[in-house]
């Protein structure tokens, strides 16, 4: 086992990481939808499709800090970045 990094494992790691955060893309984003279609807020018809964006896409970077920080030992260790961003997403599209 090498100490020292090899050349490929930066960028394997950026293919997981960007694979986990495209699959939590993926998970959020039906669910978001249903949220924002099931609201029936009269302000947002026509704009439905941004605002899933910008909640999934205000979880996922709030899952990613607080991941990092958990990284960090700074807050508790994230078990399931899924229910965190769910939980996330859920309350920020209470705040749009």
């Amino acid at each position: 086992m090498s100490l020292h990094p090899t050349s490929s494992e930066p960028h394997r790691c950026q293919l997981t990481c960007d694979l986990q955060w495209s699959l939590l893309y993926s998970f959020l984003s039906p669910r978001v939808r249903q949220w924002v279609r099931s609201s029936h807020v009269s302000s947002w018809p026509g704009q439905e499709n941004d605002l899933v964006d910008d909640v999934v896409q205000e979880a996922i970077t709030r899952t990613n800090d607080y991941t990092r920080r958990a990284e960090r030992s700074e807050v508790p260790a994230v078990t399931s970045p899924q229910g965190l961003s769910l939980v996330i997403a859920t309350k920020e599209s209470k705040i749009k």
